[in-house]
């Protein structure tokens, strides 16, 4: 069984999922860090289908089936994104650690394990790709996060296999999802 979809004001088709996996990260949209407590997401995710783009067809069935994979997988997924990022954080910490606190008079913490990135990333919204290598789809996972504000945090993923941490923008280009595919070939 599929989700449903949606055509947006974006032109594109999108359908909101809510996966177990995906719960637990922060809701930033709207929120004054100074002023509002922190409010947690419980899982529920705005999904995108790159590249369809036409109101008049419906989701490709091969979409749907890459969605369907990614519910199938969400905790695999997360588990991957998460244990990447928390391989990254201390440089992370050292680089933005200085804005970060100009921007908020806080300081960027020190975390102990990957699970506990949640507490400094949200707003998750995913693009799942057309291009598909093997059985696996490639996967854009974007973020607000607490260090990056104008970029985002995202995550391209084959799978559950992480390719790149990089941006928002980067982790949905269909290009840079080219490039990665032609890295395995």
């Amino acid at each position: 069984m599929y989700p449903e979809f949606i055509f947006g004001e974006t032109f594109i088709w999108t359908t909101t999922v809510t996966m177990e996996a995906f719960a637990g990260f922060q809701k930033f949209r709207g929120r004054n860090e100074r002023t509002d407590p922190p409010a947690i997401c419980n899982g529920e995710c705005e999904i995108t289908l790159q590249g369809e783009i036409d109101e008049s067809v419906e989701p490709s069935e091969e979409g749907k089936r890459e969605i369907n994979w990614l519910i199938e997988n969400q905790h695999d997924v997360v588990s991957s994104a998460l244990d990447a990022l928390f391989k990254e954080y201390e440089s992370i910490r050292d680089e933005y650690g200085e804005y970060y606190r100009e921007d908020t008079g806080l300081e960027l913490p020190d975390i102990d394990a990957p699970e506990e990135l949640k507490q400094l990333v949200g707003d998750i919204e995913i693009v799942v790709h057309r291009r598909v290598s093997g059985e696996r789809p490639y996967i854009g996972i974007l973020a607000n996060c607490a260090w990056e504000r104008e970029h985002g945090l995202g995550w391209l993923m084959l799978g559950n296999e992480v390719r790149i941490i990089t941006d928002v923008q980067m982790a949905m280009a269909d290009y840079v999802v080219d490039g990665d595919a032609k890295k395995i070939k």
